[in-house]
């Protein structure tokens, strides 16, 4: 005979609303450990997907606070909205890097095709 369960989906879906889609809260909530709530999430998709719509309306809310700090014009905010959701408009930063030899001096390759 198989054991009884010994944590309810329900305490899950409780759990889970207002988790901000962060696993530890769902577990620490339960009294469980991770490697049971990942069982039960694998059990029961339900629970995977209500998982992923917190963690979705946790990005909203992050999304909406971050326009905010752009309308007040705050800089870091500014170049980080445009590195971040403006490359299509060429907001991107391109790293250079020289390569020299020894002491800054030019790199020699000496390349000797093998004979066949």
């Amino acid at each position: 005979m198989a054991n009884k369960p010994k944590y309810k989906k329900a305490e899950f879906e409780k759990a889970i609303k207002g988790s901000r889609g962060l696993k530890s809260v769902v577990y620490g909530r339960i009294g469980c450990d991770s490697k049971t709530l990942e069982r039960y999430l694998e059990t029961y998709p339900e629970l995977k997907e209500n998982l992923k719509d917190e963690r979705v309306t946790m990005d909203d809310f992050a999304e909406s606070k971050l326009f905010e700090l752009v309308k007040e014009k705050n800089p870091a905010v500014c170049i980080f909205y445009a590195k971040t959701r403006m490359q299509r408009r060429g907001y991107v930063e391109k790293h250079q890097h020289e390569v020299t030899g020894k002491d800054g001096s030019a790199i020699v390759i000496n390349y000797k095709p093998e004979k066949k």
